[in-house]
């Protein structure tokens, strides 16, 4: 029911209370009366509150369109620093992202001890990030249970292929 319904049902009921001549004298005159009064303010605050509404609707459609303004000029500039179109800002934006091996490079763990004297960054790998160029770190730990990362710069997944080199003695 909208505002204007529910003024004209109120405005019946006032008319009707008037109509039979209502009492204040007698007790269910008095709880009428009351309910009526009741009735009219919050009729009042709705009217105040849908007002209310309406105002934060244009707001919010506003900061959404400075927004979406906001989003596309970043796009541009992106564009005209890097010469190439912005990274979607996830997988689902680019629908013909697939799996790829990206070349992962073995970085030798000498880089810090830490303090129970063992090596910290033992088994450190360098991968480029297919969709930003970004040259992401990446280590065991963080593959164990997944088959891919997400890149720190552009959010966007990178799926690993990850491939086991035999050993000198033949094992896995």
């Amino acid at each position: 029911m909208n505002n204007q319904e529910l003024i004209k049902k109120i405005s019946y009921i006032r008319g009707v209370a008037d109509g039979i001549k209502l009492s204040e004298k007698s007790d269910e005159g008095k709880v009428i009366c009351q309910l009526l009064e009741i009735i009219d303010i919050l009729a009042s605050e709705t009217n105040r509150l849908s007002d209310d509404i309406s105002d934060i609707q244009s707001s919010v459609e506003e900061m959404d369109d400075e927004l979406l303004a906001a989003m596309s000029e970043i796009d541009e500039l992106y564009e005209d620093i890097n010469g190439i179109d912005a990274p979607p800002s996830s997988e689902q934006d680019d629908p013909g992202f697939d799996s790829l091996d990206y070349g992962a490079e073995y970085m030798d763990g000498d880089e810090e001890e830490d303090e129970d004297g063992d090596d910290e960054d033992d088994e450190l790998f360098e991968l480029q990030c297919p969709k930003c160029g970004e040259d992401v770190m990446i280590d065991f730990d963080m593959i164990d249970n997944d088959s891919y990362i997400i890149c720190p710069n552009c959010h966007s997944k990178i799926e690993l292929e990850i491939e086991y080199d035999e050993d000198e003695d033949g094992e896995n």
